[in-house]
């Protein structure tokens, strides 16, 4: 169902939010989780919850910025540079 929208705020949007794909916003990350007889769910209960994330204007552009943690590979800040895309 596709309602109209009359709120001054949008730029008549008929949906609530729209699919970025990673080749629009350039975010290309994955968290993989490798188990091991010692880094397993058994001695790690939270190793599914993924390690996290934040967001925030690091570069002080008033463009709000992710980094993303990885469980096991490399940390990523990814910059915001507007209209929804993204460079590391």
């Amino acid at each position: 169902m596709t309602r109209k929208n009359t709120s001054k705020y949008t730029d008549n949007a008929t949906t609530l939010y729209s699919k970025i794909t990673p080749e629009q916003s350039k975010i290309l990350f994955k968290n993989t989780v490798i188990e091991t007889m010692e880094f397993n769910f058994l001695n790690y209960p939270y190793i599914y919850t993924g390690a996290g994330v934040a967001i925030g204007d690091i570069d002080n552009d008033g463009l709000q910025d992710i980094y993303l943690v990885s469980n096991f590979g490399p940390n990523k800040l990814f910059k915001n540079k507007g209209y929804l895309t993204f460079d590391l």
